[in-house]
């Protein structure tokens, strides 16, 4: 038993960056890991099924998933009665169903035709986890493609370690979290790799930090940007958004693109007549940015609180009647280039303005204005609670953000009260500066997600300096965890074999 040697069985899941596969193959490699299923984006599809020949290689954007068939298996035993019975199994097959409905972009499924592709992928993940054996699922990020969550919430129920990474979006960085609520893992504090990328994203921390201090703050995702850039862009951007221009104009030929456009036009529609019939500023408020959905900051990062709506409702329970809450529509809904009919309809926000005391504002609102004058700020899992913490406001989160556990955020508990909350931001900057970076020092390894990421962090990525400190480091973080996984599953065989 001492002597004995454990190569882990794994699914793989990965983005479409490189860095994944080559994980994955230097992983198979070293005889850490068995590959046993693929589940990832396309570009590796090909590669993939040459490496890893004993390997079930699936796409994620392939014509099967498209057109919701499940690839064949065997029936599945389902002998674990606790799939069916957990009690965040409900929890879990509603974000599902929320996934589903973002696949189905034209409305084709009808909710019985819903429900039952649902359960067709339940089964499928069951017979694959009982078939294949894995000992560990690990995924480049939190799962929100409705394949990739099915299979790892299956697997959570019925015993299999989840991985999943969380990225820093202020900073090139990634935490390794069990999925769903789990802590963060330990990085390796021994790395010489991780010394010179500590080193900057310190600078980088204090360089976010100072736009507080110098009134000039704001976080802004690099897609936000790309959207909101035309006015300031350089020439060879505006000519590329021209020929955008021109490309969309031909696809609103099509029916399909015809009634996104017409679906974009009602919320347009919808918000501004409810919005511009609302003034603020008279009472204390709390200020609540809205999410831009379809997108996993509320699906799958929101967990049970990953509906807005129903978020709202709960902050309202809990803020006394004579403080406000202040809502904006996130920038991107509304965008020509976005999805955002797929995750709002126009009686969205008509809903909204059901819940006493509550005032929705155009995107056109600025933050900061809004930030520097709320009592506290709440939001599912977006930087706006940061951004209110460093400013000395209260700060609510409903879901699993990358910077949970903040000082002067707080998680929502059913316990909690107004006075919780109002008592919840007693620490100073300097405290939140310690915070981050002894984060960054326990967990944090150099790394980006996805193609996106690594652009946007392009100052980054200048030489090949970089690119090997974050290979070395998440394999080293990945390594160490699997190993550990090894050794538990290893003492649980030799107990048995010595029970025998």
């Amino acid at each position: 038993v001492q002597n004995w040697i454990y190569l882990m069985r794994i699914i793989w899941c990965p983005t479409g960056r490189d860095l994944w596969f080559d994980l994955a193959v230097k992983m198979q490699s070293e005889n850490l890991a068995e590959i046993v299923m693929w589940l990832g984006d396309d570009r590796h599809e090909k590669k993939a099924k040459t490496q890893f020949p004993g390997a079930k290689i699936l796409s994620l954007n392939a014509t099967r998933w498209q057109n919701q068939t499940v690839p064949q298996t065997s029936s599945a035993q389902c002998r674990k009665s606790q799939l069916w019975l957990a009690n965040d199994w409900y929890p879990i097959r509603d974000i599902a169903t929320k996934l589903i409905d973002r696949d189905d972009k034209e409305g084709r499924l009808s909710p019985l035709e819903r429900e039952a592709y649902l359960h067709e992928l339940i089964f499928w993940a069951v017979s694959e986890i009982e078939n294949l054996r894995p000992e560990a699922i690990v995924l480049a990020e939190a799962a929100h493609s409705t394949q990739q969550y099915v299979l790892q919430a299956v697997a959570r129920v019925m015993g299999v370690k989840v991985l999943h990474f969380v990225s820093w979006p202020i900073l090139p960085g990634l935490e390794l979290r069990t999925s769903g609520e789990g802590p963060r893992e330990f990085a390796d504090q021994g790395s010489g790799e991780r010394t010179s990328f500590l080193v900057s994203a310190f600078a980088e921390v204090d360089a976010y930090i100072k736009k507080f201090k110098d009134g000039d703050y704001g976080f802004e995702p690099r897609y936000m940007k790309i959207q909101s850039d035309a006015a300031h862009a350089g020439r060879g951007r505006q000519i590329s958004s021209q020929i955008r221009k021109v490309f969309s104009t031909l696809r609103l030929l099509s029916n399909k693109h015809r009634k996104w456009a017409t679906a974009r036009k009602a919320l347009i529609q919808a918000q501004s007549v409810i919005g511009q019939s609302k003034t603020f500023g008279a009472k204390p408020y709390v200020y609540f940015p809205l999410h831009y959905e379809p997108e996993r900051t509320t699906t799958p990062d929101g967990a049970m609180y990953r509906d807005q709506l129903q978020a709202l409702a709960l902050l309202r329970s809990i803020v006394p009647d004579e403080v406000e809450i202040i809502v904006k529509e996130h920038p991107s809904t509304h965008n020509h280039r976005m999805l955002g009919h797929l995750g709002r309809h126009p009686r969205h926000y008509k809903a909204l303005t059901r819940i006493a005391g509550l005032c929705l504002l155009p995107h056109t609102t600025p933050s900061n204005q809004l930030l520097s004058g709320c009592v506290a700020v709440a939001t599912i899992t977006g930087t706006a609670a940061l951004e209110g913490a460093i400013l000395g406001k209260p700060a609510l989160y409903f879901g699993n953000p990358w910077y949970q556990d903040c000082p002067n955020t707080l998680r929502y508990d059913q316990k909690l009260t107004w006075k919780d909350i109002l008592q919840s931001s007693s620490s100073s900057l300097e405290h939140i500066r310690e915070w981050l970076v002894a984060t960054l020092t326990s967990h944090v390894v150099p790394g980006t997600i996805n193609p996106s990421n690594e652009s946007y962090f392009s100052k980054w990525y200048t030489n090949d300096t970089f690119r090997t400190e974050e290979f070395e480091c998440i394999f080293n973080i990945l390594k160490n965890v699997l190993l550990q996984q090894v050794k538990e599953n290893n003492q649980k065989q030799a107990l048995n074999v010595n029970g025998k």
